[in-house]
């Protein structure tokens, strides 16, 4: 899942990079938002037993969301 496709900074280029590979400590308030949704919607489709998340904070929050959501805090996270 990807959070916070709006803002206008996720498709410039920082320090020859995308933006998205760099680890940033913030988050848009719609990133927040789509992540507690995406948390809504996945407690109605269904049951998880395993988290991934790449190693990035922002991606580390997210999940943190989305499983408080689910009220699956608990659960594995392999951090690739």
């Amino acid at each position: 899942m990807q959070t916070g496709l709006a803002s206008p900074w996720s498709k410039y280029l920082e320090f020859g990079k995308p933006l998205h590979w760099l680890d940033r400590r913030w988050a848009t308030e719609q990133g927040i938002a789509e992540a507690h949704q995406i948390g809504r919607l996945l407690r109605e489709g269904g049951y998880l037993d395993i988290a991934y998340t790449s190693v990035l904070r922002r991606s580390i929050k997210t999940l943190r969301i989305v499983l408080e959501e689910l009220g699956l805090e608990w659960i594995p996270v392999i951090k690739a």
